[in-house]
């Protein structure tokens, strides 16, 4: 068992070096993705790895649950590199849960990543933005955006703009997709994905999951798949010749 003295002493070693190491120079800010959640005029901020991160030692992963507005029941995670994807290769998602308990309102939900680069990976050429889930009341809208000046939530150029979705208790599902060849020309780069619901009462609830990704466009997917195809037709035609 470590005795108070020793622990003691460890930590204030631990101290002096963290000390002498953040004077010794200016140290470069690592990327780290970021969720906002705002409604009622209140807003909470969420960083990677900080205090409020519910997920704090799973660096690329940040999430947080509480109170917010009217909605008493909220749970939100966002997952960006290095967890999912690289600065070269995108992939964030996004997914949340909420339940108004007190009344109406409307509640945004942002999620936000820097240091994007380019080029993209190899076959990598669009964007896809996607949204579903279920919800008895509205989302609003799901809107995703590029930033060439590497600003957290920057809004520089949106890449897509889905919704509205209007759910019920019968017919609650929700879905939407769009794709874009549009890309940034400089880099670094921030990406950031932007959803509004809105409640009417209290006891309603939405869920939903959300991406933003780079991937091949689908005639790239269809001409690696005939290139198979067809790489396959060949070895059975020449195995029938044998």
């Amino acid at each position: 068992m470590i005795s108070s003295k020793n622990f003691l002493q460890t930590l204030t070693a631990l101290c002096l070096f963290i000390a002498l190491n953040a004077g010794s120079g200016v140290q470069e800010a690592e990327a780290v993705p970021i969720l906002e959640l705002s409604s009622g005029g209140t807003i909470i901020t969420i960083t990677d790895e900080t205090a409020g991160d519910g997920s704090n030692g799973m660096p690329g992963v940040v999430s947080w649950s509480g109170n917010i507005g009217v909605f008493g029941i909220n749970f939100t995670a966002g997952v960006s590199k290095p967890m999912l994807g690289q600065a070269n290769a995108p992939q964030m998602h996004l997914n949340s849960f909420h339940v108004s308990t007190t009344g109406s309102g409307s509640l945004t939900v942002k999620f936000t990543d820097t240091d994007f680069t380019l080029p993209l990976a190899s076959g990598l050429d669009q964007f896809t933005s996607a949204i579903g889930g279920s919800t008895t009341a509205t989302v609003d809208f799901f809107r995703t955006y590029f930033d060439e000046t590497n600003t957290a939530f920057g809004q520089g150029t949106q890449l897509a703009s889905l919704g509205p979705y209007a759910g019920g208790l019968f017919a609650p599902q929700f879905s939407g997709h769009s794709a874009t060849g549009l890309l940034p020309l400089n880099s670094p780069y921030s990406l950031t994905m932007v959803a509004q619901i809105t409640h009417s009462a209290a006891g309603q609830s939405t869920s939903f999951d959300a991406n933003l990704i780079a991937n091949p466009e689908p005639a790239t997917i269809m001409l690696l798949g005939s290139g198979l195809i067809g790489l396959g037709l060949w070895r059975w035609k020449a195995g029938l010749k044998r």
